[in-house]
């Protein structure tokens, strides 16, 4: 029997792959109209056969199945394509581009021609979730639209100018202020009017509500602070690899300064040490309290917060810059007696340090002593002078008049 026949409503449903798939059910509802060739209604039941192609003509065929029996009252039946077999037949087409459907009644031949699948109306949005497709979105977001959701929380929005907030309740509805980014749950969730802030982490930037310009990676920053960089909470180590680029002008309390792509120490003289000895005869007999002579004979670089110079009848050391010093000496002495290293804010005002003292019972021993000297924000003056006795340098070696007295002065 010769069929012909007419379409009404193509596809009340349009499929969606990907991120819809498990709630979107992979079947397509179709109603048509059947009549003879003479243009009668029928109203008997009907095998039909259904097949989709992605050509007009000729082309792939990507999916058929056979409906048996088909009610059919005059002339209009219904069927549901992807019904017959879930299982093994499933309706799994992407429905990313243009497809043709073609119909055979029972022993008839395929209609001609195939019938092109257009979508309802409201399922044209779908195409901004499919394959190559886009998520179009109101820009700027509002608290009520352009955003997308979490459940109940935010999850990614843009409210405001230029904002952009990825992550559970990451940004807020309220903000005023712009340039922000944030990446991570709560990533500046308290922002209100700071402006040009970056936050990546769970709660980083949560801290603030105003302040600009600041960088908080996996820290939550402070409120209402502006142009600061922070970086972790409780981490013990930090690496960087490449080239580190900078002046480190604004550097405080870290002992490095940055330039010109290196970094080297910017604590005054750390690493860098004073050797000092006599080469003359007067350091015999020096009283206690009384400064060695010590001539200076440099055999390394010289912080610039050492300064020797002459003062109570020898010669002292001046510790201008805050910090820790640490002061070690070394001589032998040509008679019994005990060496120290005097500490005090002037020359005039020397002070013995206790723990710097080292001395020996017998002459011609090699002593050793050091100390360490921690100043604040005044300069203040170190010398080294016998405790005990009278003390003498003996001769080191065999040159007439060379006595040795080893002083190191470090910054640390």
């Amino acid at each position: 029997m010769k069929s012909r026949l007419l379409s009404t409503l193509a596809i009340a449903a349009v499929l969606c792959c990907g991120i819809a798939e498990a709630q979107i059910p992979r079947k397509l509802n179709y109603q048509g109209y059947l009549t003879t060739p003479s243009g009668a209604a029928i109203n008997t039941p009907q095998t039909l056969i259904v097949r989709l192609y992605d050509a007009a003509s000729g082309g792939n065929l990507l999916f058929t199945e056979t409906h048996n029996p088909v009610t059919v009252s005059n002339g209009i039946f219904n069927i549901l394509l992807g019904s017959v077999d879930t299982n093994l037949n499933p309706l799994n087409l992407l429905f990313d581009k243009q497809y043709y459907l073609g119909f055979t009644v029972g022993a008839d031949l395929e209609m001609s021609p195939r019938q092109a699948l257009a979508s309802s109306p409201y399922a044209i949005t779908a195409q901004n979730i499919a394959p190559g497709g886009n998520i179009v979105l109101t820009n700027p977001s509002t608290a009520t639209a352009g955003n997308i959701m979490k459940g109940s929380s935010r999850f990614i929005h843009g409210v405001g100018t230029s904002n952009t907030f990825i992550g559970a309740n990451s940004g807020n509805f309220t903000i005023t202020g712009s340039s922000n980014t944030a990446v991570g749950a709560n990533a500046l969730g308290n922002v209100i009017s700071g402006s040009s802030n970056i936050a990546i982490g769970i709660g980083a930037g949560s801290a603030l509500t105003a302040g600009n310009a600041n960088i908080d990676i996996g820290n939550a920053g402070v409120a209402g602070e502006s142009n600061i960089i922070r970086i972790g909470t409780s981490q013990t180590d930090t690496f960087l690899t490449g080239v580190v680029h900078g002046n480190g002008s604004g550097l405080t309390n870290v002992p490095v300064n940055i330039a010109n792509g290196s970094i080297t120490s910017a604590m005054t003289g750390t690493g860098a040490a004073q050797f000092v000895r006599t080469i003359q005869v007067p350091n015999n007999f020096v009283p206690p309290g009384s400064a060695f002579t010590i001539n200076t004979q440099v055999f390394n670089s010289v912080p610039t917060s050492i300064v020797a110079s002459a003062g109570a009848g020898g010669t002292v050391f001046t510790l201008g810059a805050a910090g820790t010093y640490m002061l070690d000496y070394e001589m032998s002495l040509s008679s019994a007696g005990s060496i120290g290293v005097y500490i005090g804010p002037n020359a005039g005002a020397l002070v013995l340090d206790s723990n710097s003292i080292a001395g020996s019972m017998t002459a011609a021993t090699w002593i050793h002593g050091r100390t360490l000297v921690v100043t604040g924000g005044s300069p203040i003056v170190v010398a080294i002078s016998p405790v005990v006795g009278a003390a003498s340098v003996t001769s080191a070696g065999n040159a007439f008049g060379q006595y040795l007295i080893r002083l190191t002065v470090q910054k640390i």
